[in-house]
C-alpha cells in the first residue's frame, strides 16, 4: 500500500492511499520523542535504557521492549485518526475515540482536512499518485 502526504493543517494531515477500500488516512502529527536520541540509549548506563542493537541490527532492545532504528530518524510521528472511504458518497470512518480525543485546535483543523478531502474536487493535480 503506497501513501503520500497530500494536506496539512497544523498537526493534522491527510494522506492519500493507493487502497481500494480508503481513499485517505487522516493522521496526527506529534513531536517524535526519539529523534535524535539512539547514542542516548545506546550508550545509557541507566538499567531501564541498557540497549543493544538486535541480532539484525535494526531494533535496538530495552528492557522488555524493541525500538526501530527508523524511530530515532525523523523528528515527528503520527498516527491514523480516521479514514475516508473511497466510495462515491465518502464516508469518514473513526479509529475508536481518537477524534474526540484531540486538543480544540486539532478538532478545528480536522474537520477542515475532512471538509477538504470530501469535496468533490479534492482529487486534482497535487494529488494524484506519483510516479
Amino acid at each position: 500500500m503506497q501513501i503520500r502526504d497530500a494536506k496539512r493543517i497544523g498537526n493534522v494531515g491527510a494522506r492519500r492511499m493507493a487502497d481500494y477500500e480508503y481513499k485517505y488516512e487522516i493522521v496526527l502529527y506529534y513531536p517524535n520523542p526519539f529523534y535524535g536520541k539512539e547514542s542516548e540509549y545506546i550508550q545509557s548506563d541507566k538499567p531501564e535504557f541498557l540497549c543493544k542493537p538486535s541480532a539484525t541490527g535494526a531494533y535496538i532492545r530495552t528492557t522488555g521492549s524493541y525500538i526501530h532504528k527508523d524511530c530515532f530518524i525523523n523528528p515527528e510521528s503520527c498516527y491514523v485518526v480516521a479514514r475516508i472511504s473511497n466510495d462515491d458518497d465518502p464516508d469518514v470512518r473513526s479509529v475508536g475515540l481518537r477524534p474526540w480525543d484531540l486538543e480544540e485546535q486539532d478538532k478545528k483543523d480536522f474537520e477542515q482536512v475532512i471538509r477538504w478531502c470530501t469535496k468533490e474536487d479534492a482529487v486534482s493535480a497535487d494529488l494524484t499518485e506519483e510516479d
